[in-house]
C-alpha cells in the first residue's frame, strides 16, 4: 500500500445558513516517490469535476502537507 486515508470529516461553517463548511481529509503516503508524483492529486481532472459539481474552485481549496521524520535510535 503505497497510501491510506487516515481520516475524513466535516467540520460546518456556524455561520452558513447552507450548511456549509470544511471538509478535511488525512492520507498516509507510505513511500516517497509517488507522494512526489502524486501530492498535487487535489488540483487534477478528476477532482475538477467533483469541485465544478458543488460549485467549488481552485481558490476553494487549500491542501497542506506535513512530513513525519522517522526518528532516528541510536545504540549507545
Amino acid at each position: 500500500m503505497l497510501w491510506d486515508w487516515q481520516a475524513t470529516y466535516f467540520e460546518p461553517e456556524p455561520d452558513n445558513a447552507a450548511g456549509g463548511g470544511w471538509v478535511r481529509l488525512g492520507v498516509a503516503w507510505y513511500d516517497q516517490g509517488f507522494f512526489d508524483d502524486r501530492r498535487d492529486a487535489a488540483f487534477g481532472v478528476l477532482h475538477r469535476v467533483i469541485y465544478d459539481r458543488i460549485g467549488l474552485t481552485d481558490k476553494d481549496i487549500t491542501v497542506t502537507h506535513w512530513s513525519r521524520v522517522p526518528e532516528i535510535i541510536s545504540a549507545a
